[in-house]
């Protein structure tokens, strides 16, 4: 049956995903409880977060266990600026991102050539140090009992307040990082990423490789 269904999406992948955008986009107006709406905008932040562990586990084979620290960065950042600063959200928003990225940056450089279980440690070091330093950062992230208050998002004026328009965020999220990823796993980057975890040592760097020219 699995397999059947499998098949069945990668046949009629276009007017599959077309249909569950549409369910996805109708169906905050057709549930009206606001708690119900809550608990899936929280599955669909998971989701986003579990796909994006997925492209460095699973597409690549390693094993990255600090990804829990690099969403605590950008969610702290989001909400601080906007509580503590006054920066609009969707200002906020891409600085966090980039924030979390160049955070990954730095503790991605002295783990270049390690794999496996020192991969593991060295990430799970990381994670584990972000979350330290939230818990004892009161002035900026409030401690143990988090940043309160923070603002609405504000769109043209109109008060995002509602589960609702939360639910529209966080699928506006989602179906982009679905995008980007597919769009990277198509790349030279995404190629070389599925051949590391077939073997990691015979894969040249993606940015050393050059087309090749055949000359008649």
């Amino acid at each position: 049956m699995i397999d059947k269904a499998k098949a069945f999406f990668w046949k009629h992948k276009l007017p599959v995903l077309l249909v569950l955008l549409v369910i996805s986009i109708v169906l905050p107006f057709v549930i009206k409880q606001a708690l119900i709406l809550r608990y899936i905008c929280t599955i669909m932040m998971y989701a986003t977060l579990a796909g994006s562990l997925n492209v460095i586990n699973g597409y690549s084979g390693q094993t990255c266990l600090g990804q829990a620290g690099f969403f605590a960065i950008g969610a702290y950042t989001c909400a601080a600026l906007s509580k503590n600063v006054g920066v609009d959200f969707w200002i906020a928003l891409p600085i966090a991102g980039i924030l979390a990225s160049l955070v990954g940056l730095i503790v991605s450089l002295p783990t270049l050539k390690l794999s496996g279980i020192y991969l593991s440690i060295v990430t799970l070091g990381a994670s584990e140090i972000i979350r330290i330093i939230a818990q004892t950062w009161t002035p900026v992230t409030g401690g143990a009992l988090g940043i309160k208050q923070i603002p609405y998002p504000n769109f043209f004026g109109l008060e995002m307040f509602k589960p609702k328009y939360y639910y529209f965020i966080f699928l506006i999220i989602g179906v982009v990082f679905l995008f980007i990823t597919d769009r990277v796993l198509r790349s030279r980057v995404g190629r070389s990423w599925l051949a590391i975890r077939e073997d990691q040592v015979a894969v040249p760097s993606p940015w050393a490789l050059k087309p090749v020219s055949v000359s008649a």
